[in-house]
C-alpha cells in the first residue's frame, strides 16, 4: 500500500481514488496470473451424448480437476446424440468421445479393448435394468416387445402372459420419470423404429413413479398381478422373482446376475463408454484410467453402475474364496524358510489377480537338503532360493541338476536388512564380522564397538 501525505483538504478524495488505482491494478495482475496459468495448463476435450451419462462424466472431469489442478478438461457433452461430435472426434478436435454403446469393439494382443479408427475403448461402467414380479407369478420372461406393449399406451388392461382370469391385469411400478431406468427402457424397448430412429412410444399414464426402489420391491411383493422396473444396485433384493430378459422370441433370454457383475448379452441395459482417440495426448489417457480406475469407479457407483473395477474385486475374492476351501491347481515346492513364506504370498496375489492355485512349499533347513529334495522328489515343481545354487550344492547334486535342466527366474534382486540404533548412539557403520558377532551375542556390550560401557540390547522381528 502506498500512503501519500496531503494537506486536510483534499486526504478523503485523493485516498479513494488511488486505492481505486490500487484494487484495479491488484485485480488485473490476478487476472494475468489466471490467465497465464490457464494457458501454461494442458487441456483435452471431452465431447459426446449420452441421456443419462452425461452427469457422471461431469463429476468425473471435476474430481480429476481436483486431483490434477494444473489441467484444463473442457466438457461439452449432451444428453442427446449428437452426430457432430463423432465427426469432431474423427477430426481430432475432440480427444475423448463419450457414447452409450461399444461399436465394433476388438482386444488386441494386450488384451486393451481398441474401437474404430484405432481408438481405445474404456468402460466406465453397466447401468443394468431388472424386472421384478411376484413370486407367485408363472411368468418367467419377457421379450423387449412385450415390454413395450405393457408400457406404453396400449397397454392399459394388458393380462399376465398366460392368465385368464378377469382380474389380470398388471399393474406396472418404475422409478422416476428422467432417471437412469426409464431412459434405458426408452432406448430398448420404446424406439419407434428405422424411419423415426429418435421417435418414442408413449409410456402409459398409470405407469407409477416412485423415488424409492425399495418401495417398488414392497409393491410388486404384496400384488401378484405388479411388475417393476429398478436399477441394479447393490441392495439385496428378495422375496421377488426376476424375469430373465430377450431381445425377441428367439431369445436367449438372459436372466440377471445380482451383484457387481457385467452383463454384455443382458438386453436392458446400457455402457458408459469413453472413446480416446489414437493421436490423443497422454493427459486424455490420464484421464481415462482415472475414469475406470478406483476414485472413478466409486463416483460411477454412486450413481447406480456396475463397474470392471468392482467386478475384478468380486472376481478376486470369489477366487479366494475357492482356494481357502482347497480348489485350484496344485504346485508343490521346496525352498528356504524365507522362500516359502514369499512364494505362500505370492500364491494369494496371484489367485488375486489370475486364477486359483494351491501353492504347497516344503520349507527346508539348508539349500543342499532343498535342492536334494527338488532332484529326487518326483512331485516337487518349484525350488526356491535365496540365491544361485551353489558350487557344494552343484558338487553333490550335479548330475541329477544337470539331466532336469530347470529352468531359473529371478524374483528379486535381493532383500536387505536395515540395522537401527539410536539417534544417540555414535556408531557410523558396521563390518560384517561385527554384524555377525553381535547378532551371534559374541558381542554384548558396545564397549567393543564405540567403546561406550553399555549392555547391548537387541530388538527384531520374530521368525
Amino acid at each position: 500500500m502506498l500512503v501519500f501525505e496531503t494537506g486536510e483538504t483534499g486526504r478523503g478524495t485523493l485516498s479513494r481514488s488511488i486505492n481505486g488505482v490500487v484494487r484495479k491494478c491488484t485485480l488485473l495482475v490476478a487476472l494475468a496470473i489466471l490467465a497465464g496459468e490457464t494457458f501454461a495448463a494442458e487441456k483435452i476435450t471431452v465431447r459426446g451424448g449420452h441421456m443419462w451419462g452425461v452427469p457422471i462424466v461431469q463429476k468425473l472431469t471435476y474430481e480429476f480437476r481436483k486431483a490434477n489442478p494444473k489441467t484444463n478438461v473442457a466438457f461439452d457433452c449432451k444428453k442427446w446424440i449428437d452426430r457432430k461430435n463423432l465427426q469432431r472426434f474423427r477430426a481430432e478436435e475432440s480427444h475423448i468421445l463419450v457414447h452409450y454403446a461399444r461399436e465394433n469393439v476388438r482386444k488386441d494382443e494386450d488384451g486393451n479393448l481398441k474401437g474404430p479408427d484405432g481408438c481405445s475403448v474404456y468402460l466406465v461402467g453397466q447401468a443394468k435394468v431388472i424386472a421384478l414380479v411376484n413370486w407367485r407369478n408363472t411368468t418367467e420372461g419377457l421379450t423387449l416387445r412385450q415390454i413395450r406393449n405393457m408400457l406404453s399406451d396400449k397397454g392399459k388392461g394388458v393380462k399376465r402372459p398366460g392368465d385368464k382370469t378377469p382380474d389380470a391385469a398388471i399393474e406396472c411400478f418404475g422409478e422416476k420419470k428422467w432417471g437412469v431406468s426409464r431412459n434405458i427402457i426408452s432406448r430398448s424397448c420404446m424406439l419407434l423404429g428405422k424411419e423415426f430412429s429418435q421417435g418414442l412410444y408413449f409410456f402409459r399414464d398409470d405407469f407409477a413413479a416412485l423415488v424409492d426402489p425399495q418401495e417398488i420391491v414392497k409393491k410388486v411383493r404384496s400384488d401378484p398381478n405388479a411388475i417393476g422396473f429398478i436399477l441394479l444396485k447393490s441392495e439385496a433384493i428378495t422375496k421377488v422373482k426376476l424375469l430373465a430378459i430377450a431381445r425377441d422370441k428367439k431369445g436367449p433370454f438372459v436372466k440377471p446376475k445380482l451383484g457387481p457383475w457385467i452383463q454384455e448379452d443382458y438386453p436392458l441395459s446400457e455402457p458408459l463408454v469413453l472413446y480416446l482417440h489414437p493421436k490423443a495426448p497422454p493427459l486424455a489417457k490420464k484421464f481415462c484410467e482415472f475414469a475406470v480406475g478406483p476414485e472413478g469407479a466409486k463416483i460411477a457407483a454412486q450413481h447406480g453402475l456396475i463397474t470392471p473395477w468392482a467386478q475384478k474385486q468380486a472376481e478376486a475374492a470369489e477366487r479366494l474364496r475357492l482356494m481357502k476351501a482347497g480348489k485350484g491347481v496344485p504346485i508343490r515346492g521346496v525352498g528356504s524358510v524365507g522362500g516359502a513364506a514369499v512364494m505362500r504370498d505370492l500364491a494369494i496375489e496371484y489367485v488375486k489377480a489370475k486364477e486359483v492355485v494351491q501353492m504347497a512349499c516344503r520349507p527346508a533347513t539348508s539349500e543342499l537338503t532343498a535342492v536334494g529334495y527338488f532332484v529326487n522328489a518326483k512331485d516337487r515343481e518349484l525350488l526356491v532360493l535365496d540365491g544361485p545354487i551353489s558350487q557344494q550344492a552343484k558338487k553333490l547334486h550335479g548330475k541329477k541338476w544337470d539331466f532336469l535342466e530347470p529352468e531359473t527366474h529371478v524374483l528379486a534382486s535381493g532383500r536387505g536388512i536395515a540395522i537401527c540404533v539410536n539417534s544417540m548412539n555414535k556408531l557410523g557403520s558396521l563390518t560384517l564380522e561385527q554384524v555377525r558377532h553381535l547378532f551371534s551375542k559374541k558381542t554384548t556390550s558396545w564397549r567393543d564397538v564405540t567403546g561406550a560401557e553399555v549392555k547391548i540390547k537387541r530388538y527384531g522381528l520374530a521368525g
